[in-house]
């Protein structure tokens, strides 16, 4: 038996560092922008996913019909732009080259694929209009394949799952945020569809996580990825780390999310750990440009 969404886990704004003010939209609404020094404005699938989400949470809280509407014209911008993937699901694929991550265009992100099904079964929802649905269901094969078969699934190095960011041939990179992000996508096609797969894939990732989240931890504060060399994590992607985890103790229960948002948080409000994050973010970008 399917259950109902409701607001997106995380509150997608300016106190995690998303302010959509700051962005230019489109005819229709659509957030555009501006991809690694590249000269013109581009649609973002992980921009416009995030931004309807923030939509979604601010209609359900304010019942503004304008917040509805725009919401919609994002979730119908998802349907509009999907294509298919190498592996017969649908995309949504990224343009350009990504030299860090030696990843060449066109691309896909386990991030983007994640929460453009949050919106997608939002949409649906709230409309019973079959084309979000559909469109939702047509992506989610991307979770059931490999990176190297045209899906989003990698492992760390104990072999465990995980949702690559920016899936690479050459490398893993297993960016944090944008796994868990991915993971509540997975969460919330397994709870709205009532799918098998999905679910048993949840709990997979979910153990994966446990195992493996202390990689993450420096002894002061969070790592972005494990790409090497390790960068520590900006203090806005550390708070997002912090949501992040509230989020999963709460559709888990499990303490250990608890226990972990608990010593991250206690990174983030000692002087000498943020001392310690000043010093070495400076060297990463002065001596290893990273």
């Amino acid at each position: 038996m399917s259950m109902k969404l409701d607001c997106y886990h995380i509150d997608l704004n300016q106190c995690i560092g998303e302010d959509f003010s700051q962005y230019e939209f489109d005819e229709n609404g659509i957030p555009l922008t501006r991809y690694h020094r590249q000269p013109n404005l581009k649609h973002n699938p992980v921009t416009v996913c995030q931004y309807g989400l923030f939509l979604y949470n601010r209609w359900l809280r304010s019942h503004e019909q304008k917040s509805k509407k725009l919401f919609l014209s994002q979730a119908t911008w998802l349907v509009q732009n999907a294509e298919p993937g190498s592996n017969g699901a649908l995309v949504w694929y990224y343009r350009f080259d990504l030299p860090y991550y030696q990843i060449k265009s066109p691309w896909i992100s386990g991030m983007a694929q994640g929460e453009a099904l949050s919106l997608l079964l939002r949409a649906h929802q709230i409309t019973a209009d079959d084309n979000f649905f559909t469109t939702a269901e047509k992506a989610w094969p991307v979770f059931e394949n490999d990176v190297q078969n045209g899906g989003v699934i990698s492992t760390y190095p104990d072999g465990q799952p995980v949702i690559e960011e920016y899936p690479s041939l050459h490398h893993k990179s297993c960016v944090l945020n944008g796994f868990i992000f991915g993971l509540l996508g997975v969460y919330d096609y397994f709870i709205y569809a009532d799918h098998s797969a999905a679910r048993e894939l949840f709990y997979r990732l979910i153990s994966s996580l446990k195992n493996n989240l202390f990689r993450y931890d420096s002894g002061y504060w969070t790592y972005y990825d494990l790409k090497y060399p390790l960068r520590l994590a900006s203090k806005t992607y550390h708070l997002i780390h912090l949501e992040q985890l509230k989020t999963l103790h709460k559709l888990t229960g499990e303490s250990f999310f608890e226990d972990c948002y608990q010593q991250w948080q206690a990174y983030h409000k000692s002087i000498k750990c943020n001392l310690k994050w000043m010093l070495r973010k400076f060297h990463q970008k002065l001596i290893l440009r990273i």
